[in-house]
């Protein structure tokens, strides 16, 4: 509904959790907090990692969603035969992944999470749904449209 707020859904928020994710947000690539893009700039999606146990094998990841929740694209630091750090109890992971905006104009969601090796299978550490709501600015070429720039090409000859 127009004007409803929608809180972040966190997962894993028991007190006995391995690790937990701290501050996710959005960043210009010179650190400056946002939640206003504009088309075809570079921002980071950016969020603290602290561990409270020691993990095995730590992926991070994140995901942009539309608001009636359509996955658009995310990432993730590593695939699932790739190499991937441990973590000792106490550390800090500080995870950045950098992108240039090619949203169209409207208003979008990022899910972030982790996961870990917990001997035989992979295990979600700790996800937040919807931790950062950001608006993507107005442009002026009316001929776009949909949710994604994918930089097609026009023209139109006569005959």
């Amino acid at each position: 509904a127009q004007g409803e707020q929608r809180l972040p859904h966190i997962f894993n928020s028991g007190r006995d959790i391995p690790g937990k994710i701290e501050d996710p947000r959005i960043e210009t690539l010179d650190g400056e907090r946002v939640n206003q893009l504009v088309k075809g700039e570079r921002y980071v999606v950016r969020y603290r990692a602290v561990f409270s146990r020691a993990q095995d094998k730590v992926r991070f990841g994140f995901l942009f969603k539309t608001k009636i929740g359509i996955e658009l694209a995310g990432r993730a630091t590593a695939g699932p035969n790739d190499p991937m750090p441990d973590y000792a109890a106490g550390s800090v992971a500080e995870v950045r992944f950098e992108f240039t905006c090619n949203f169209l104009s409207g208003i979008y969601f990022i899910n972030v999470g982790m996961n870990a090796n917990t001997g035989e299978e992979r295990r979600s550490i700790h996800r937040i749904m919807d931790a950062v709501m950001f608006e993507v600015l107005p442009i002026r070429d009316e001929t776009l449209s949909g949710i994604i720039d994918i930089g097609i090409q026009a023209s139109a000859k006569n005959g």
